[in-house]
C-alpha cells in the first residue's frame, strides 16, 4: 500500500507494582478501540483521495476488523 497507517498511541501508566507494559484491561480495550478507529479513518481517507482502490480498501478494512474484533 502507498500509505502508512497511524501508529499506536503509547500510554504508559506507572501505577502500583505492575510491569510497566501491563495495563488494566479496560484501558487496554479503550486503546484498541481508539487505534482501530484511527486506522479506519486513515484507510477511508486513503480511499477517498484515490491512493488505494475500492478492493484494497475493502480487503484492508476486513483485515483490521478481524484483527481488532475477533469473534
Amino acid at each position: 500500500m502507498a500509505f502508512a497507517l497511524t501508529g499506536c498511541l503509547g500510554l504508559h501508566l506507572g501505577v502500583g507494582r505492575r510491569h510497566p507494559h501491563q495495563r488494566p484491561q479496560s484501558i487496554h480495550k479503550l486503546q484498541l478501540r481508539h487505534h482501530l478507529g484511527q486506522q479506519l479513518e486513515d484507510l477511508n481517507k486513503a480511499y477517498e483521495q484515490g491512493i488505494i482502490t475500492k478492493s484494497e480498501y475493502d480487503r484492508e478494512r476486513k483485515r483490521l476488523l478481524k484483527y481488532y474484533l475477533p469473534r
